[in-house]
């Protein structure tokens, strides 16, 4: 095979026993960069994010489809013991195990981390839940708001006046799932050494935590709290949004004084530099009412991409505010695959999300989520050696 059409993780296997968005989001990542993901579901309805918003009977949930991309499925049926004998086999033959259950759950079915590495040694165990196994809070459970609750998130987002205000996208789940995947391919790249696998653990809280980790860490720091800005930052202008003369808007973000000055000088509006001594940041941030005024006044009269194509020529930061829709016809999301079409095996032709990480020496290719059990004969007669007839007594069983 040439090198451009190897993957980094090929050749690493991953059973996939995760549901909803945290887990699901690890092994995209892992199934995105190569890995074989083998994602392991109820014989009777497979992960509940199948049908999780609209029942069985109807498509997939896209919320499941966009989340299990370029992944396998087989059915099993783990709680029997031919499930359970099976799901050892595979674990011999998997390099990695990914779980989202939250609790004990594994170890109740006697599949904990250091039971299966018995079957196992080199086998890294993932684990990923709301609160982590240990500390205070490790029995409690969690979904993405009340991690961004208790991680301090919910708090600074909104205004002032503000009730506590939810980040739009669902930043626990993501960045928890992303960071499963990093602590996965370092466990992967420290097992080449020593040939042991490892329990690699990851919770929602601590991502969360660690996303405010520029912005709430300074204040965790001094010992006080951060207050709402909305979209400003406190000791810098300008950073905010400014409406546009086509309903829009656009964000602006300029930290170092050369920028500064040159946006005023853009927007004719150089002589007030000299005239109230907007020469540093503290000075600009004592003149903060002003500053934005004259920028606002002058991005009104203007379209929200004539602006940012104009600001962002002269290196000033500066973005138009996308929808869902605007984002799905990005030119530059299409071009850096970002935005792909895939054919479901019910939805037809549709867009998805592609990879964020790009190797530019090989390809990365975006396949559709699989269909519940549309691998079982490949993993369990290609690499459990089963026949034919073993796998039809097991199906008969309601075993897969």
């Amino acid at each position: 095979m040439s090198d451009k059409n190897c993957q980094a993780l090929e050749g690493v296997r991953v059973l996939d026993l995760t549901q909803y968005e945290a887990g699901p989001t690890c092994t995209l990542f892992l199934a995105f960069l190569g890995a074989e993901v083998i994602k392991i579901e109820n014989p009777a309805q497979g992960e509940s994010c199948r049908h999780l918003f609209y029942g069985k009977g109807a498509n997939e949930d896209l919320y499941f489809v966009l989340l299990n991309l370029n992944k396998k499925s087989i059915t099993l049926d783990i709680n029997t013991d031919e499930g359970r004998s099976i799901f050892i086999e595979l674990v011999k033959r998997s390099d990695v195990l990914v779980e989202n259950f939250g609790g004990n759950k594994m170890e109740r079915l006697g599949f904990g981390p250091d039971q299966l590495r018995e079957s196992n040694p080199r086998l890294i165990y993932a684990s990923l839940s709301g609160y982590g196994s240990y500390g205070p809070y490790a029995s409690y459970p969690s979904m993405d708001m009340t991690a961004q609750a208790m991680g301090g998130v919910m708090s600074v987002t909104g205004d002032e006046d503000d009730p506590p205000l939810r980040c739009g996208a669902a930043i626990a789940d993501s960045s928890g799932g992303a960071n499963l995947a990093l602590g996965i391919v370092a466990a992967l790249y420290q097992r080449e050494r020593t040939k042991k696998g490892m329990k690699v653990e990851v919770s929602l809280h601590d991502s969360v935590v660690n996303l405010g980790r520029s912005i709430l860490g300074a204040y965790i720091a001094y010992g006080s709290r951060m207050p709402k800005l909305g979209n400003r930052l406190k000791d810098v202008v300008p950073w905010n949004i400014y409406k546009t003369v086509d309903g829009g808007y656009v964000a602006i973000c300029v930290i170092q004084q050369h920028l500064f000055e040159r946006l005023m000088n853009i927007i004719g509006k150089g002589e007030l530099i000299k005239e109230f001594d907007l020469t540093s940041l503290r000075r600009r941030k004592e003149e903060r009412k002003l500053i934005e005024k004259a920028i606002g006044e002058w991005i009104l009269k203007r379209n929200k991409h004539d602006v940012m194509k104009r600001l962002c020529e002269q290196d000033i930061p500066c973005g138009a505010v996308l929808d869902s829709i605007e984002v799905s016809r990005d030119p530059h999301l299409k071009e850096r695959e970002m935005i792909v079409e895939i054919e479901h095996h019910q939805w037809g032709r549709i867009k998805v999300l592609g990879c964020p990480v790009k190797f530019l020496d090989s390809k990365m290719e975006v396949r559709s989520s699989p269909c519940l059990g549309g691998h079982n004969r490949e993993i369990f007669s290609g690499l459990l050696g089963m026949s034919e007839a073993e796998i039809q007594h097991l199906k008969e069983k309601g075993i897969v």
